[in-house]
């Protein structure tokens, strides 16, 4: 899954392209959101549902069982934060397949991981620590630098977060014990 504000790019769009043989793409509104979850043929995948701010499928191959992935924008609105949160209790309601929910949450979950002046409101971590807890999902981790979103403002302004991540539950932990998040800095935008 993408976070696919920069497909506005033609040659991102190309580059990816030549990547992969399928793809299902939720625009953006604006300048804001937007999804692409990729996939290459041997990869079979069914798509579940689908918002401005969700993508969620099942995914299987000749060598793997099924399970699940959902690719999430999540609101970027304050007000709306808590929508996200009750999109996944509503998804996790849904399916009991191994679950891997990658994507922009626009939420942090703990203060170190944000870089800036102004400290973040513990009410907004808390509770997507509670959303996450509610559905079974425990972050990865990552490797690489340890911010995923800055705001491109100077001095005591410039806030950098890690708002990108990926969570998987228990069953799905156990079938991919391999799998890695590594963050990368964005070529293109």
């Amino acid at each position: 899954s993408w976070n696919c504000q920069g497909l506005r790019n033609c040659r991102a769009v190309q580059i990816l392209a030549d990547l992969v043989r399928s793809m299902l793409v939720v625009p953006s509104v604006l300048r804001s959101g937007g999804l692409a979850l990729l996939w290459k043929s041997e990869v079979m995948v069914d798509t579940q549902t689908y918002s401005p701010n969700h993508i969620d499928v099942h995914v299987s191959s000749p060598l793997q069982a099924l399970w699940r992935l959902t690719g999430v924008y999540g609101h970027p609105k304050e007000r709306l934060k808590n929508e996200t949160w009750r999109l996944l209790r509503h998804l996790r309601a849904r399916d009991s397949l191994p679950w891997v929910c990658i994507g922009d949450f626009n939420e942090i979950l703990c203060s170190e991981e944000r870089n800036g002046q102004i400290p973040r409101p513990l009410q907004p971590m808390q509770d997507f620590q509670s959303a996450l807890l509610h559905c079974g999902l425990v972050d990865l981790g990552f490797q690489g630098y340890r911010y995923t979103w800055r705001n491109g403002r100077h001095g005591v302004a410039f806030v950098e977060q890690r708002l990108d991540r990926a969570c998987a539950s228990e069953e799905w932990r156990d079938c991919y014990p391999q799998s890695k998040v590594i963050h990368t800095l964005a070529a293109y935008s």
